[in-house]
């Protein structure tokens, strides 16, 4: 297993090959409720762009993505439709004090890990690859996940994000999650 950026197309056409496997409109309740879900789908035109701003993280075997945490800087505010609302909130968002704004944040774009990859605590790893990559950059990782994504918001609490505040959009209670990274 190998921890590295996403560094091709093809590392990008993986990416979203696992997306689409367990994008919540594809896996069943059962698999959502003790696995969980993705719900956002990217093109790869936007992925390349988010790739050029920040390049994601990938978990690998023999080069095949087995998982991945994407990154997202906050220039891709009006790129994905389903974001728009999280972005909004993050925009009126404080911590400690001061508007998030007003913060070097990088939003964790997404993150998921492989059927066959599960239990090796990938995500952990990854995240922990990122901060070492974007610490200078970025104070704080932020990022929502959906509150009845209960297998998320463990691996989240478990890898040390704390609530910053819950909202409602698209129907769904999300919890909004901030990590600090340059403490």
């Amino acid at each position: 297993m190998i921890i590295r950026l996403a560094k091709n197309e093809q590392d990008l056409s993986q990416i979203l090959a696992l997306q689409a496997l367990n994008h919540s409109s594809t896996v069943t309740e059962d698999v959502a409720q003790s696995q969980g879900f993705v719900t956002v789908k990217h093109d790869l035109n936007v992925l390349k762009r988010m790739h050029e701003a920040a390049p994601s993280v990938v978990a690998t075997v023999s080069e095949k993505v087995v998982a991945y945490a994407l990154a997202m800087t906050t220039d891709f505010k009006q790129e994905l439709p389903e974001l728009i609302g999280f972005f909004v909130q993050l925009d009126k968002a404080t911590y400690q004090g001061r508007l998030l704004r007003d913060i070097p944040y990088l939003v964790m774009g997404q993150v998921c890990v492989a059927v066959e990859a599960r239990g090796q605590r990938l995500v952990d790893q990854m995240y922990d690859f990122m901060e070492q990559t974007y610490r200078q950059q970025y104070d704080l990782f932020v990022t929502e996940v959906a509150a009845d994504n209960t297998r998320s918001m463990r691996v989240h609490e478990r890898a040390d994000f704390v609530e910053l505040f819950r909202h409602r959009d698209l129907g769904k209670e999300w919890v909004m999650l901030v990590k600090e990274w340059n403490s």
